[in-house]
């Protein structure tokens, strides 16, 4: 078809496309009609007001008592808690050239574009670009 038979064309074609299925061959036998019965049963209290007062003030209490109590302004808290000297890091994941039917590592990269320019060196088709994770070691 040339370019200008494209052109004056319709912008749509419709093609047949899908799939059929034979639904007219299962046979799920007539709809039986169940009565269900049920109950409900509301277990919350009726009067809650009470019981999320206390609790308020019961967590209020906690927090003054984490705060300002005797438990911290203990010398034995202070030496209990644990002396963190080093920042922890996290270093990137790292990348594998991998052989695509055994996912074998190859090469490891540090970068993805590092990692893609080794697979097209060892001649692309065979290899691929994996996470270090995903290889098989």
């Amino acid at each position: 078809m040339t370019e200008q038979d494209r052109l004056q064309g319709p912008s749509f074609e419709s093609f047949d496309a899908g799939v059929t299925v034979a639904v007219d061959s299962f046979d799920a036998g007539p709809m039986a009609v169940e009565s269900f019965d049920y109950e409900e049963k509301n277990l919350s209290s009726d009067d809650d007001s009470v019981v999320s007062m206390l609790h308020l003030g019961l967590m209020v209490d906690s927090a003054w008592m984490y705060a300002f109590g005797a438990a911290a302004r203990s010398e034995l808290r202070e030496r209990l808690q644990p002396k963190v000297s080093a920042k922890v890091a996290v270093a990137p994941a790292g990348y594998q050239v991998t052989e695509r039917t055994t996912a074998k590592a190859v090469i490891a990269a540090t970068t993805y574009s590092s990692a893609k320019a080794n697979a097209a060196g060892l001649g692309g088709h065979d290899f691929q670009v994996a996470e270090a994770f995903e290889a098989l070691i």
